[in-house]
């Protein structure tokens, strides 16, 4: 039986936690990644004028992470 190794792992974008295979180079959960992939870079972008990533706060807020949960998660909160 093959096993699998997983590592607990914070996403980049808006801070949730999640378990992802220890060999997996993402960095971002699933719900990130779909908002990152609305802002890819498209041929002529690339080319001409550049083209702004979201926040990470932005991110958060389009993700429905309020300032305060934030601020709970990252250990601010009271």
């Amino acid at each position: 039986m093959k096993s699998t190794k997983y590592e607990l792992k914070y996403c980049e974008g808006c801070g949730t936690l999640k378990l992802r295979p220890v060999t997996s180079e993402k960095t971002y959960c699933i719900r990130c990644e779909w908002l990152l992939s609305r802002y890819s870079l498209s041929k002529r972008a690339r080319g001409g004028a550049a083209v702004s990533l979201p926040s990470a706060a932005e991110i958060k807020e389009l993700v429905g992470i309020s300032p305060e949960v934030n601020d709970a998660m990252v250990g601010r909160g009271q």
